[in-house]
Order: C-alpha cells, then structure tokens, then sequence
C-alpha cells in the first residue's frame, strides 16, 4: 500500500465529531485552513494588470517595434502604457484572469461527482489539465483517481464517506490574447461554394449554429486568422478566379462579415497564421502560378495587406500553426507533395526559415494548435489521402513526430483550436469534424457535424465568446 493511500484511509478514519469539520471557509478558521497563494512568500506575482505590463514593456523595445513595422515615429513606453488599464489587461487574459482559487465540497456517502455551487457558493469551472484535485488534504492522481475534461464537473473514482473534504484547485495564468484559446469556434468558406457562417463551442462536442454570412463565397481554398476578438477570412475564389477580397467578423457576436480589405495578390490554396494578438499572415497560394508571396495584417485594423517577405519556393495548398511568436507554414506542394517545414517571426517582416520535416511528405494538410504544439493532420501524398498526423514544438526547430491518426485518410482539412483541444473541419467532401487533446498524443475522436456540407478548405478562427 502507497504511503498516499495509508494517509488517505488515516484521514478517513478519523472522527469529524471530536476534530470538528475539515472544511474552513473564514480566514479566521486557522484548523485545516488553505492557504491562499498571496501567502506564500518568494513567489513570482500572479496578477496580470498594467503595473506588469509596464513592468515588461520598456520605451527600447517600443521604439524597436516602429519605424518600418508599423510606420509609427516617437512613440515611447510611457505613451504606449497609458492607453492599458488593469481592466483592459484582465479581459484579455486567458480564462478572464489569473491566479488561483479553491473549490471546497463536504461530501455526502457514496458521493462521485462534485460540481456547480461549492460550499461556499462558488460555481466550479475550470480549463482541463488546469486543476489538481485533493481529498482530504491528500492529492488524487488524475485519470486514475479522478476525471476531468469537461471544465465543469470532477468524477472520482471511488465514491467518497460523509463528511469528507473534496478541495479543488484551478489556476489560470494567462496566455495573452491568444485566439487559439477562445471556445467560439468559427467556420467559414469552403469548395462547396456557401456563403453562411456557422459557429460553435470548442469545449462541448455537438454540432454548428447559424452565425451570418459573407458577402461572397470563398471558394476553392481561402485562409483565415485572427486576434482572440476579430476572425478575418480572405482570398479563394469568388466566382470562377483567384480574389483578393478580405471579410472579417466581431467573433463574440453573431451576424454578416464586414469588408476588411485586399490582399497583395488575388490567390487562393494558401495558408495563414497570426501572432496571437496582433498581426495576421498570408503565404503562398495560386494566382494563376504558384507564389511565394507571404504578407501580413493587423487584425484589428481593416485595410489593405502588406508585403511581408517570401517563403523558400512557389507553393501551394500549405496550412500554418502558430504560438505568440512564430508562424510555422508546411504541408505545401511545388507543386510535388513534400515534408519541408518553414517559419517566420510573425512581428519581424522577412523571409521564412527552414524548421523541419513532416514525418510523411505530403500537402494540403490540416492544422490545429495550443501555443505550445503545432499539429498537423491529413494531406494528399501524391498518391492516396493520408491519415497520419504529426506534431511539432512550435518554439523549436526541428522534424515533426507522430501523433496518431484521422477517423479517416482525408486532404484539405481546415482547423479549430482552444488551449487543449484542435478540432479538423470538413476535408474528403463532406461535413465532419473531429477532435483531440492537443498536448496528448492519440488518434481523433468525433466532434459532431457542420450544418453545411462545405468540403474542401474551410476556414476556422476561435475566440472568445464574450
């Protein structure tokens, strides 16, 4: 027997009447009382308000982020700072704040799953693989004596004896604005020529709402990003060519895009990524040839697309992850099937450098992403729909490695993401989505369906949805 189950079945043992209840809900109460993280002394500051940003934002770094970047002249920290307010800074936090908090729940015999309002009135919510669970002060190891995934409930195991104290700790530590972490999917575009929008919630698996529609169809391979608020969907084909045409959509409100502007080059088949908060970028993609035109947004700022640099060769049908710094572009055709994998430093306008090998050459893949992991799914090999999917450190250069596999050898898949989960949309003609936990390696699972049939190549953005 582990010394963690001899101190669970101890604490067990113990009589509730003699030592009074383990729960403690005053500061006051100091028997069995947590201890809250503010406390604890020689610990870095969870608060994520503008005293931090001032605190890591200097005029050296602003003034390195003028000039050719974003036209801008004589801007200093001082002048950045004063536009960000510790409101400001919270809403844009990953899960609406940071630090930690603690669920408490008195248990009742036979008791499994604990969720809703606590002991002291708090409802329990929390993002999966961000908790730890204790009962009776002894920490439970996760799948084997606990289940949590669904962001609202814990299941233990075993059930639990009256009395008892279930505490669950969540933390949230923030991410920046990171649209890969919102929980509102957005679907948009695809071969199958619709112009409505649908949406959905990433945490929830299920099938799509009606959001609103486009203004053209965007056709035959478009591409997507966005900044957590804005989802910006461009190029494809209107009607018959190659267009240039940019809509963007408000992702926290449903209803029809809004003209943002033109890329350089009316193109479609093409891939697009974003730095999480602020630029979005374009690269490769078909204007008649292939091109290695990569060039770039601000995603809360409609207007016309920049040149931004070149990638390696002419390609297209490529697709991109991204973390808050690199975009990493692969899964390309020149127009042969192969494994290069490239990135560039989406703040820093250049041409893109060498990362890797995909573990199977091929192209027109799919991609999902954490800020951490980039995955790709799918693609054609030239000669069959491949299945395979691979995954890579965004941070760190080097070949990807395999994660598992589709429900299905498919191509053209487009890609949905919060902090935890990727979810592949459409791809092999049809409807379907399906899901994985990014940071676990393993096959997908089915997610639910479109309520569009879009085929080949739509376009996803995630963000808030709120």
């Amino acid at each position: 027997m582990t010394l963690r189950r001899i101190l669970g079945n101890l604490a067990k043992s113990l009589d509730s009447s003699a030592i009074g209840s383990y729960l403690s809900k005053g500061a006051s109460e100091t028997d069995f009382r947590a201890i809250l993280y503010s406390e604890i002394s020689g610990t870095p500051s969870v608060v994520g308000d503008s005293a931090v940003a001032t605190a890591i934002v200097d005029s050296a770094y602003v003034q390195a982020r003028q000039g050719s970047t974003t036209g801008l002249t004589n801007i200093d920290s001082a002048a950045s700072l004063a536009i960000l307010d510790s409101d400001y800074m919270q809403s844009r936090i990953t899960g609406g704040g940071v630090g930690f908090k603690v669920y408490h729940f008195e248990t009742t015999n036979g008791q499994t799953t604990f969720q809703d309002s606590d002991a002291d009135g708090d409802v329990l919510g929390y993002t999966e693989n961000g908790i730890l669970v204790f009962k009776n002060g002894v920490l439970l190891l996760d799948s084997s004596d606990y289940t949590a995934s669904d962001g609202t409930s814990v299941v233990l195991t075993s059930g639990t004896d009256s009395g008892e104290l279930v505490s669950i700790a969540k933390w949230s530590l923030g991410g920046g604005a990171a649209a890969w972490y919102g929980d509102r999917g957005v679907i948009m575009g695809g071969a199958n020529a619709v112009t409505a929008i649908e949406y959905f919630d990433i945490t929830t698996t299920g099938n799509t709402s009606s959001f609103g529609d486009l203004s053209v169809k965007h056709t035959s391979g478009p591409a997507g990003c966005g900044d957590g608020t804005y989802g910006v969907i461009g190029g494809g084909e209107a009607t018959t060519n190659p267009d240039d045409l940019m809509e963007y959509v408000t992702i926290a409100t449903t209803g029809n895009a809004s003209t943002f502007g033109n890329l350089t080059q009316a193109r479609r088949a093409f891939a697009s990524a974003d730095d999480a908060a602020t630029y979005g970028i374009f690269a490769g993609g078909f204007t008649g040839s292939r091109v290695n035109t990569i060039d770039y947004i601000t995603v809360a700022s409609p207007g016309n697309a920049t040149d931004f640099g070149d990638l390696g060769s002419s390609v297209t049908c490529g697709n991109a992850v991204n973390d808050a710094t690199y975009a990493v572009i692969s899964g390309y055709s020149t127009p042969t099937s192969f494994n290069t994998i490239e990135y560039i430093t989406v703040a820093s306008p250049g041409n893109a450098t060498d990362f890797g090998d995909l573990t199977v050459a091929r192209t027109a893949v799919g991609g999902v992403k954490d800020g951490t992991y980039g995955v790709f799914g799918g693609g054609w090999t030239g000669s069959v729909n491949s299945d395979v999917i691979d995954y890579i450190t965004i941070a760190s250069p080097g070949n990807a490695t395999d994660f598992g596999d589709l429900s299905a050898g498919m191509q053209k898949t487009g890609g949905i993401s919060n902090s935890t989960r990727g979810v592949f949309i459409g791809g092999g003609g049809g409807n379907e989505m399906q899901y994985i936990t990014i940071a676990t390696p393993g096959n997908t699972t089915d997610f639910g369906d479109m309520s569009n049939s879009r085929g080949d190549n739509p376009v996803g953005v995630s963000g808030s949805p709120s």
